[in-house]
Formats: structure tokens, sequence, C-alpha cells
């Protein structure tokens, strides 16, 4: 499997300090990663046919997430719009939902949008400027993770609705 060729420093640093069991079926060739990336538009477990069932695999990505400990960010093309609407009128109800809350709920930090359907072919579409931003995203993340914790900067925005004294968040 997949998992059994990613490890990371985080997971390595916690198993030798014997606060997390090792993985038993870890390859010993398995790749140090400081992010995962899921292109394929389903949950980090279970592909498309385990994504009917909810949370039945939840606790397989978490393992895997909280072993890893790197940010997971999911980076897909839009299959419900096509890029046209989408440069027209944003990302519409349904596609943020696939594309935005539903890998929230498996753990992602973040969603970047890689292209989309083309209008009259139904052809993906990758967009070169979206794969640098990706890049860009990536990058920015692991500087973050990389730097020291009094370095970080933070900001939390809470939503004030409805409007009034103790509505915010």
């Amino acid at each position: 499997a997949v998992r059994d060729l990613l490890t990371s420093e985080g997971e390595r640093a916690a198993v030798a300090a014997g606060q997390r069991p090792a993985n038993p079926t870890l390859s010993e060739d398995a790749v140090k990663v400081d992010c995962v990336v899921n292109t394929i538009g389903f949950p980090l477990v279970g592909g498309p046919a385990g994504s009917m069932e909810g949370g039945r695999n939840a606790d397989i990505a978490k393992e895997i997430l909280s072993s890893l400990n790197v940010p997971y960010v999911v980076a897909a093309p839009l299959l419900i719009q096509d890029v046209a609407s989408w440069r027209d009128q944003g990302i519409g109800g349904l596609q943020g939902i696939v594309l935005y809350a539903l890998p929230e709920l498996d753990g992602a930090v973040d969603a970047v949008p890689l292209g989309g359907l083309l209008k009259n072919t139904g052809e993906i579409e990758l967009l070169p400027d979206r794969a640098d931003r990706l890049a860009m995203r990536l990058r920015r993340w692991v500087q973050l993770r990389r730097k020291n914790r009094r370095e970080r900067r933070v900001a939390v925005v809470l939503y004030g609705y409805p409007p009034g004294l103790g509505a915010a968040g």
C-alpha cells in the first residue's frame, strides 16, 4: 500500500521516542515526506467506492495523518462544473462541498483546484497557473512548519452572525 512507502521526520522521531508504535508494514525504503497531496478528489482512504459510506475509513485516515503529522492538501480538478463557469462565477455550491468541505472532514488543511472540465468536450484541463499556485502553497506550508514556533503568526477570523453582542464564533 502507498502508506507503507511514506513516512516523515515527525513519525520517525515519535517512534524513536516511544510516543508512537512503529508501523509494522512500513517499508525500509519509505520516503520521508513534508506534505501529502491528494489529486484524485476522493477521500484519503477508500477511493470512490469507500466514499459512499461516510466515516467507514475515517479512523484509518486519521491514523495515517496523525502518524505522519504533515499537512494534507487536496489538489483536484473540478469535476462538477466546467472551467468557464468557474472563471465566470467562482466555484459553485456542490463543487465547493466536494472540493472544500469533504476534504476538510478528511483532515485536509488546504484545497487547490487544479483545473476542470472543458465545456464542449468534457475533458479535464490542467491549468498551469493552478499547478504553480499549488507548488507555492506547498512550499509555504513546509516553510511554516519549519519555522520556530515563536516566529509563527496566525490570524483567527470569527464570523459574527447574527449581528449583535455575543454572536461572534
